[in-house]
């Protein structure tokens, strides 16, 4: 559903320029109060990350209540949103300032302003677009229903996560990443092989004088036709656990305040959800995604748009 997004172009001159100067101005307003009553500067000091994170997550908790304020008088989610945006751009913008000295600058601001209304926002390459849609997910993320940040693939939706879980984290938001669906690695199959086979490989390598003698006779183990059975059984469990293993992960990361994801992993996840046999074995929160920052949309939107997602299965009686 797009009935959201508009694509329109829109012109940042004479009115609608100083409405935005003038939302500028109050976030930034917002930003020195929030800065001077934080009073510290080093995240690598440990007691000083303790005490902006207390404010901070203080920060997230008052907005919560706030926008919850705001709906219990008749406001819709939109308008709590948009009287809050201000404390919340800044409170995003002192987080980010604490923790890698990169306050956002007014073109970012402006550019969150635009994404939370719905439009797109160009942004050149090093105007830092990954800081700018932090703006408007920690904001969403308030309504406590979810907020996802989706990229083309998934070394982008991992590395963004990676980079950008530490800034929510420290307000008091949890952040997740939606995996990749895949088939397993040897490598994985391994290594959860040797965890299933803890106790017999203990006694096998009882004898190994150092850990990499004990590694070759572990090897070894795994190749004796002999044990041929053991370690098929092995590998069925493993694939099993394996599976288990990520559909909780994934789950997870549903249920976080804030999910990266590339486009293929969160459709694959909507349409896996959709055949879903039992509630159980869903991953996306009821009603999500509720909100979606789409990073480099041409390529999301319209360039791998022209591949569709399917699924296949064997349909059942009932169907």
């Amino acid at each position: 559903d797009m009935s959201t997004f508009k694509a329109e172009p829109i012109k940042t001159s004479g009115k609608r320029k100083r409405e935005l100067e003038e939302r500028v101005a109050q976030i930034n307003d917002f930003y020195e109060l929030y800065r001077k009553k934080l009073r510290v500067t080093n995240p690598n000091d440990t007691e000083e990350r303790k005490s902006a994170s207390d404010f901070l997550v203080r920060q997230t908790k008052t907005l919560r209540n706030e926008v919850n304020t705001y709906m219990s008088l008749g406001f819709t989610e939109e308008e709590a949103l948009d009287r809050i945006l201000p404390k919340a751009y800044a409170t995003v913008k002192v987080a980010s300032n604490f923790l890698w000295k990169k306050p956002h600058y007014d073109v970012q601001l402006i550019g969150g302003i635009l994404l939370n209304e719905g439009y797109a926002s160009e942004m050149a390459t090093g105007e830092g677009k990954t800081l700018t849609a932090a703006l408007p997910t920690y904001l969403n993320a308030l309504l406590g229903k979810g907020a996802h940040v989706i990229t083309p693939n998934g070394y982008l939706a991992k590395r963004d996560f990676e980079e950008m879980s530490e800034l929510y984290e420290l307000m008091g938001l949890s952040c997740g990443l939606a995996e990749e669906r895949g088939k397993l690695s040897e490598e994985e199959i391994t290594a959860k092989v040797i965890e299933i086979l803890d106790a017999k490989l203990d006694k096998y390598t009882e004898t190994a004088r150092n850990e990499t003698e004990r590694q070759q006779m572990i090897f070894e183990f795994l190749r004796d036709k002999r044990n041929a059975a053991d370690v098929a059984h092995a590998k069925n469990l493993a694939r099993v656990a394996l599976t288990k293993e990520a559909d909780l992960r994934r789950k997870n990361a549903y249920q976080a305040d804030i999910t990266y994801g590339s486009a293929s992993a969160i459709a694959f996840d909507y349409l896996y959800d959709d055949i879903a046999t039992n509630v159980q074995d869903m991953v996306h929160r009821q009603g999500n995604p509720n909100f979606v920052v789409i990073d480099e949309m041409d390529a999301v939107l319209f360039d791998d748009a022209t591949t569709p997602f399917s699924l296949s299965g064997t349909q059942t009686d009932d169907e």
